[in-house]
């Protein structure tokens, strides 16, 4: 082997030492920046229901809730409903005036989240009151509450949602049901 041909040897091999020394702090250097990506924290969550004195808000439905599922102390009619409604209305009730009967659909919100949770009044204890108690609901009634959504073929009729087992069904207007005020968190 001639001295010539061991010069160009070490060309070859310091050209592939120089393109491997590339390689590894292109390499190195995007780890670099993966690491640091991932070790960015995230920020916290909002929680799904937020509490204060009087109200307890969704922050996914954005609706605000009384704190109190027995806030009346006193079952209504579906016309006497309404006309507690427009008391808490006119006294600004936990410094609100839009307070009304929730929807069917509205209502149903509390139950599916409960029934999440196991709370379907499929055993004692494990009722859907007794979810939103554990939620932080206060007073929660077992039985039938009031929807605004009245009942499609028959105008004496409205829904009403069972808080035991989250059933749905229509209850003739004159007959007395729980109510659960509800107004717009925005």
């Amino acid at each position: 082997m001639s001295f010539r041909d061991s010069g160009s040897r070490f060309t070859t091999i310091g050209t592939l030492v120089m393109i491997v020394s590339v390689m590894i702090s292109i390499l190195v250097g995007s780890g670099s920046v993966v690491l640091s990506q991932e070790v960015k924290t995230p920020k916290p969550k909002k929680p799904r229901f937020e509490r204060n004195e009087f109200t307890l808000t969704d922050n996914v439905t954005q609706l605000t809730w009384t704190l109190s599922g027995y806030a009346a102390g006193q079952q209504f009619s579906w016309n006497g409903a309404f006309a507690y409604i427009d008391t808490l209305n006119s006294e600004r009730y936990a410094g609100a005036r839009n307070w009304r009967l929730p929807s069917k659909e509205e209502l149903l919100t509390l139950v599916d989240y409960t029934k999440g949770q196991g709370f379907n009044g499929s055993v004692p204890g494990k009722s859907v009151a007794a979810g939103l108690s554990k939620l932080g609901f206060q007073q929660v009634q077992e039985g039938g509450y009031w929807s605004s959504t009245e009942y499609f073929y028959y105008e004496a009729e409205a829904w009403v949602v069972d808080m035991t087992t989250g059933s749905v069904s229509s209850g003739v207007k004159t007959l007395y049901y729980s109510i659960w005020p509800v107004h717009s968190a925005r």
